[in-house]
């Protein structure tokens, strides 16, 4: 990424669209639901991805992402042919597929775990040693949601978690209230408190947000534009990505250290790792908008390595790819 093409700061404009009421994609859940839960109680490890890549492949969105000067400009950055994105893409699908057996594995077997590793504890500890707690801005790639959380419980940090009520599989309101459920209590054995957004209350998600930080808590927030009215948007792998600035606001406001995580799993061995990096936005603690301006700058510049290590465990490319 250039220093030439800088982070420019902006807030929604737009109100959150109400939820339907069931969507296709909770018909597509319902319908791979039998699946994912016999593959989970039935198969060994070794078969779960080739078993996610069956389930997916039923529906599938051919053609996606549609030819584009974004997605020419990616697939170049990336060295990668317009044809190779749309697999990556696709095989990023897979691999939330599969993340989907190892939360249903993991409610059915609570002691089992996968291959784990922490790098960079050395920055968790130095800023939990300030007193002041850490916000985590964990990068949204496939199999973050629940092994970042149970590394670093099974580590012995106190980690709470700020939330939206749509995470899951569905963001209907079917979904919210029949479907989601199980991801929420895999993940939730492995924190201390799930802090969900209620959308007309924000100020008291920043309360407890703040209160997690003054008890010396890691606080975690998954990058994503999602929620927030205050955005930061930055130069990606020759497009342009959005992020909300909740998680640098916090970190500026309760003095706590920012630091990116970025979960993938190993292509050798199959261990899962999760990589804290150095403290973001240092050099501009001095205001609140040079904070964010100069966190946002360092996360997009991690997010550039961390995708081109991983690019089909990523997340985020249908927002990239717009």
């Amino acid at each position: 990424m250039s220093q030439a093409a800088p982070v420019t700061l902006h807030v929604r404009d737009e109100t959150h669209a109400p939820s339907v009421f069931f969507s296709r994609d909770d018909a597509k859940f319902l319908r791979a639901a039998p699946f994912l839960l016999g593959t989970a109680m039935l198969l060994p490890n070794t078969r779960w991805h080739k078993c996610a890549n069956w389930i997916e492949s039923g529906g599938a969105r051919p053609g996606e992402p549609a030819r584009s000067p974004v997605s020419a400009a990616v697939a170049a950055q990336l060295g990668v042919s317009e044809e190779q994105l749309r697999d990556i893409v696709a095989a990023s699908r897979v691999n939330r597929t599969e993340h989907l057996i190892h939360v249903m594995h993991s409610l059915l077997r609570p002691r089992w775990r996968p291959g784990l590793e922490i790098a960079g504890r050395q920055h968790l500890d130095d800023a939990l040693a300030r007193g002041k707690g850490a916000v985590l801005w964990v990068a949204h790639f496939a199999f973050a949601s629940l092994f970042t959380k149970m590394a670093l419980a099974d580590a012995g940090y106190r980690v709470s978690h700020v939330s939206r009520p749509e995470h899951g599989v569905s963001k209907s309101r079917f979904g919210i209230r029949y479907l989601n459920g199980f991801r929420v209590a895999a993940e939730n054995r492995h924190l201390v408190r799930r802090i969900v957004h209620r959308r007309q209350e924000p100020s008291a998600t920043r309360q407890a947000a703040l209160a997690a930080l003054g008890r010396n808590e890691l606080l975690s927030i998954t990058v994503g534009a999602w929620e927030g009215r205050h955005l930061a948007t930055g130069a990606l792998l020759g497009s342009r990505y959005t992020v909300a600035t909740g998680a640098p606001g916090l970190a500026f406001a309760s003095g706590a250290s920012l630091l990116p995580v970025f979960t993938t799993r190993d292509r050798d061995g199959g261990a899962y790792r999760v990589a804290v990096g150095a403290p973001l936005g240092e050099s501009g603690r001095s205001s609140g908008e040079e904070f964010v301006y100069a966190a946002t700058f360092g996360l997009l510049l991690g997010h550039e390595a961390a995708i081109r290590a991983c690019p089909e465990q990523w997340r985020g490319w249908s927002a990239l790819l717009k």
